[in-house]
């Protein structure tokens, strides 16, 4: 048996919503930008332990510093864009 939620639960006949993919926030793009420096720095460190480095790292950053990564967040991905016009204009 498929699991819940699957395709293969679904209905024929009924189509799928295509859901808008949010933008990522200022912290994610700071994460994914210094997860590799991290990496290098901390080789042994789990995945949980380079979480708590990274939000400590973004915790230290100044206001003018987040200020920057926030403008980032402010102009949406490729992606976003296109979902967005399509579950919005068809």
């Amino acid at each position: 048996m498929a699991p819940k939620g699957s395709k293969a639960d679904a209905k024929p006949g009924k189509e799928e919503k295509v859901k808008a993919k949010r933008a990522p926030s200022p912290y994610i793009l700071f994460c994914s930008e210094k997860r590799p420096e991290v990496k290098i720095k901390f080789p042994d460190a789990s995945f949980g332990e380079t979480g708590k480095i990274l939000g400590q790292m973004w915790s230290q950053l100044s206001e003018k510093d987040k200020a920057v990564s926030d403008r980032q967040y402010t102009i949406p991905c490729p992606t976003f864009l296109n979902l967005h016009m399509l579950t919005h204009f068809v």
